[in-house]
């Protein structure tokens, strides 16, 4: 097993004091593998406790942390609220301060005389004399609370918000944490060192929160820019387009494999334009050959440049034109020159 002081950010976080293999599992459950996991598991919000009173000091309306010494703590059923509850008095004893602790009745085995207890709420004053307060967070140790500003990070199953509190403290303690961005770029732009970002976000107090902030988040976009240049030059490598060269026939088992039968474009497409195919009709998919047209010809049937057939009136000599393919003899029959009389044409 690896010392503290040889940690590294890419080690399993098995290899942290005090990490065995109940805890890396619960902690890889919740995407937490290595020790850079642990540091960047960043808290929710921070606890103020930096001015806890003791019972003596408090007033009625007061609203804040305190602290005290628990004396002693009992157990009452209230029928109307049809609720458990757990009082415990702490501070003085000849002037204690009563706590309400209501349907927590398993506090009762936890909130024993001698341990401190760290609350916060709302004092009040009890008709009959005396304060109380319901707490709505509240902290149990052995010693007296430090104050000061601390994390709250997220709860992982078994694992309590102070023990993932100490793991953390120990991996930022223990663990070397290098340089990502470049010496040159971090104090151009005026940005903390990874180790000092981390420290003071975990920490939470201090001069330079924002500027640790920005730090880490121009890191990650850094990293993510780096990465995409990579991937992109790793994959542009030139590739030589294949021209795909079908054989002169396509194989029977791709043609019957169709569910629709190929035209003929789609045949010599296939074919690459050699020998000729056939579609499924059997007609030839030979590409017709244009018509060679006499250029600057009269218009064609079509309104195309063409072949015209040009004739003579018998009586004012005008000329008339007529399509090449009409159909014309020489010398025309009987019955075809009294049909060119009736047109005034001979």
């Amino acid at each position: 097993m690896k010392t503290p002081s040889s940690l590294l950010l890419s080690d399993p976080v098995e290899r942290l004091p005090g990490v065995g293999p109940k805890r890396a599992l619960l902690l890889r459950e919740e995407g937490i593998e290595s020790v850079e996991d642990l540091l960047f598991t960043f808290p929710f919000g921070f606890e103020d406790r930096s001015d806890m009173r003791d019972p003596s000091r408090i007033t009625p309306s007061f609203t804040g942390w305190m602290k005290g010494q628990v004396l002693r703590a009992a157990f009452r059923w209230i029928p109307k609220r049809r609720m458990p509850l757990v009082q415990a008095w702490v501070g003085d004893p000849e002037a204690p301060l009563s706590l309400l602790f209501f349907n927590q009745k398993y506090l009762l085995a936890s909130l024993k005389p001698g341990l401190w207890l760290a609350f916060y709420g709302t004092v009040q004053e009890k008709p009959r004399g005396g304060l109380e307060v319901v707490p709505r967070r509240f902290r149990i140790s052995p010693q007296e609370p430090r104050e000061g500003v601390f994390p709250l990070y997220r709860k992982i199953k078994a694992l309590g918000g102070g023990t993932l509190t100490n793991l953390i403290s120990k991996a930022l303690e223990a663990c070397p944490i290098d340089e990502v961005l470049p010496e040159g770029m971090r104090q151009e732009l005026k940005l903390p060192s990874r180790a000092s970002s981390l420290k003071l976000l975990h920490k939470g107090e201090g001069e330079g929160l924002k500027e640790a902030r920005e730090s880490l988040v121009f890191e990650e976009f850094f990293l993510f820019h780096f990465r995409m240049m990579l991937f992109k030059s790793l994959t542009q490598e030139e590739k030589k387009e294949r021209a795909y060269l079908p054989p002169e026939e396509a194989p029977e088992p791709f043609e019957s494999a169709l569910k629709m039968s190929l035209t003929c474009d789609q045949r010599r497409a296939s074919s690459g334009g050699r020998g000729e195919r056939k579609n499924s009709g059997g007609a030839s998919c030979r590409l017709p050959r244009p018509e060679k047209r006499k250029p600057g010809g009269l218009p064609g049937p079509d309104g195309g440049p063409g072949k015209a057939t040009l004739l003579q009136g018998p009586e004012d000599g005008a000329l008339q034109a007529f399509p090449a393919d009409t159909p014309l003899r020489e010398p025309p029959g009987a019955g075809e020159a009294e049909n060119l009389g009736g047109l005034g044409l001979r």
